[in-house]
């Protein structure tokens, strides 16, 4: 049976709310003391820490000043070796209004080397569906409000991973399994999409990030931020 998405319908008509925050429903375990840094031994290779300040020098945030909220430690199993990748959430105000943007990091080598940096914006959310699921387990992601096609990138495109989130309210473990697509442009870096499914209490909620590539001296550190880690 076709899905909606095999018809080319997008995922805003798919959608049973819209993101708000960042992901929640696991177990978490408060900080030690209202000094402790929620995320100490965390895997974090940009060195930010909770509650400091960074500037994105993009176009697009060029002018705004954000806060780091969370930093979530991500570890993926294949076969006997652990490959660790981290996110940083990130929220600007401005006129009461908010921007809210990750900054993934991923090791280039698979492991604490150098990395490679990826800009995501919350995109959309929808709960659980069977045949959700079974369409982006597929090969590629229709979006009629963007006119693009998403492909499937690499083999397998889809993963499970342990997560430790960590913010000032502590640290919430979960699991996830996430899904990455590709659109290709003719000019201008790639468009990713990014799904993430929570697998923590048997919710299934889903929630979708569009991102691209950007340099790591664009993730500009300006106050707030421990000496050591």
């Amino acid at each position: 049976m076709k899905t909606a998405l095999d018809k080319g319908a997008t995922l805003a008509e798919m959608a049973k709310g819209w993101f708000q925050g960042r992901r929640s429903g696991g177990v978490k375990t408060p900080p030690d003391s209202p000094t402790a840094d929620p995320a100490a031994g965390f895997f974090n290779p940009m060195k930010l820490s909770i509650g400091g300040y960074v500037g994105i020098d993009t176009t697009n945030y060029f002018k705004k000043t954000f806060s780091v909220e969370k930093i979530g430690e991500f570890t993926r199993q294949i076969g006997t070796r652990s490959l660790l990748f981290a996110d940083y959430v990130l929220k600007s105000e401005d006129e009461g209004k908010e921007t809210w943007v990750t900054v993934r990091a991923i090791p280039e080598d698979g492991r604490r080397g150098p990395v490679s940096c990826y800009l995501f914006v919350p995109h959309q959310e929808m709960g659980y569906d069977q045949k959700t699921e079974k369409v982006f387990n597929g090969q590629k992601v229709v979006d009629n409000d963007l006119r693009k096609t998403f492909l499937a990138c690499g083999k397998p495109h889809w993963s499970e991973a342990s997560v430790r989130e960590a913010s000032t309210e502590g640290v919430e473990s979960l699991r996830i399994k996430y899904w990455d697509f590709i659109h290709e442009e003719k000019k201008g870096p790639n468009l990713h999409l990014l799904v993430e499914m929570d697998l923590t209490n048997k919710k299934g909620w889903i929630q979708t990030f569009l991102g691209t590539p950007c340099a790591t001296e664009d993730i500009r550190p300006i106050a707030g931020h421990r000496k050591t880690f």
